[in-house]
């Protein structure tokens, strides 16, 4: 999997906030896929905006592929976060 920035895994913070009311936060549809968007933010102040395709057609797997990868993030600071889900 390849990284999107050199900042190490320990420097690096996922804003995976989601409102109560928008079950499709950070996804979005481009053609017929579910996309994922979230910013990282490291250690040194700067941003960086991650968008990666879930691969999947179906808004509901879409949804259930988003809440993983962030509950990976949260759980391990080794998580590729550019590469999706790590398995």
């Amino acid at each position: 999997m390849q990284a999107i920035y050199d900042a190490p895994a320990t420097s690096r913070r996922v804003n995976a906030r989601r409102p109560r009311d928008d079950a499709n936060h950070h996804l979005w549809r481009n053609g017929h896929r579910w996309w994922i968007a979230f910013t990282v933010r490291l250690a040194n102040g700067q941003r960086r905006r991650v968008r990666r395709s879930l691969g999947t057609t179906d808004v509901r797997e879409a949804r259930v592929l988003r809440d993983a990868i962030f509950d990976r993030a949260r759980a391990s600071s080794e998580l590729d976060l550019a590469g999706g889900l790590a398995t």
